[in-house]
């Protein structure tokens, strides 16, 4: 199995990547997006297993990856599924939401700055222009599963912030 760099990110290559995407899976068990206990602005879930809908087995080393960086000004989001093979995690697709007038993402090979939500995908990486607020995280999990191709099984989400009472 071979990858791709993607600035900090090493990426499955296409192949393999696009085979996992276009597999319908699912994920069952609950999500609760949790602070860093060492960064106080980071929120971050990982997930697993992922099994494949068609045969109920686990996808071996698939996972779901989800971050959020709160500033006082901004708040980014990563919506991201991994495989992890051997100590190497290859990312498949990371969605990552920024505010619209952010500097979000230099792709060097395409010459082009993005702002606001992009999303790498396997060797591309490309915005996207929708009407959803940065603080929208339920709206933009729910795309991100749609992508990805991933029915979440569980009642039980708590994105970043659910249940903090904030002033």
């Amino acid at each position: 199995m071979g990858w791709i760099m993607g600035g900090n990110r090493v990426f499955l290559n296409s192949d393999d990547g696009k085979k996992i995407l276009e597999t319908p899976k699912y994920f069952e068990s609950p999500i609760i997006v949790s602070r860093d206990i060492n960064k106080f602005s980071l929120y971050q879930f990982s997930g697993a297993p992922v099994y494949e809908t068609s045969t109920d087995l686990n996808i071996v080393g698939l996972s779901i990856f989800l971050r959020t960086n709160i500033a006082p000004d901004s708040m980014k989001h990563s919506f991201g599924l991994v495989q992890n093979i051997g100590k190497n995690k290859k990312w498949i697709y990371d969605l990552c939401i920024y505010p619209e007038h952010q500097r979000s993402h230099v792709d060097r090979k395409k010459r082009e700055v993005f702002y606001g939500p992009h999303v790498h995908c396997l060797d591309d990486s490309f915005e996207i222009n929708l009407d959803y607020s940065v603080d929208e995280w339920d709206r933009w999990f729910g795309l991100f599963a749609k992508n990805i191709n991933l029915q979440i099984r569980s009642d039980d989400i708590m994105g970043p912030l659910a249940g903090e009472l904030l002033l």
